[in-house]
């Protein structure tokens, strides 16, 4: 956010763990109704999202993937994915950046895992993913390297300025 900021960019910081986000029950009602029956916080997170110029998803890794909250936004977007389909299913254009941070060394390979979901849901909200970075061997939370911390920083002002520049890779983790 810091670097949004800096490019004189309103940014707004959504915590997942601290909104209530149920699993999607797959009964398909947003199907017919074009909303989701499911009454928690998700509608106000992707009334956000709808409204954002750009997004950026910081998350850990668990397990070679999302944690459970992030994954259950991710399959609530299912009333999303209908609206996209009615109308015509056009690629997302808004950017989006990805931020992963692992406990092990292998995140730049979960980062190809986690891809395709994230791709998916970008798509049907109307964003393409612009860039990623992924951070191995954080095994704490605010353990994040510094170097790492400029890396985001600097991407969240170029995404925020409108650049469509592709990150660098940095040694130690992965840039994509």
């Amino acid at each position: 956010m810091a670097g949004a900021r800096s490019t004189g960019v309103e940014s707004a910081l959504r915590v997942i763990t601290e909104h209530v986000v149920h699993p999607c029950r797959a009964c398909d009602a947003c199907r017919s109704t074009g909303r989701c029956i499911i009454k928690d916080d998700t509608a106000d997170i992707y009334s956000a999202i709808e409204m954002a110029q750009g997004l950026v998803l910081a998350s850990p890794v668990y397990f070679s993937g999302f944690p459970a909250q992030v994954k259950a936004l991710i399959d609530r977007a299912q009333v999303h994915y209908w609206r996209w389909e009615a109308a015509g299913r056009s690629p997302g254009t808004r950017p989006a950046l990805l931020l992963l941070v692992g406990a092990r060394d292998d995140t730049a390979r979960v980062l190809q895992c986690v891809r395709r979901t994230l791709g998916g849901w970008l798509t049907v909200l109307g964003f393409a993913l612009w860039g990623a970075i992924a951070v191995p061997n954080v095994e704490r939370v605010g353990a994040l390297p510094d170097e790492w911390l400029r890396e985001a920083r600097r991407l969240g002002g170029e995404l925020a300025a409108g650049s469509r520049r592709r990150p660098s890779a940095n040694s130690g983790g992965a840039a994509a």
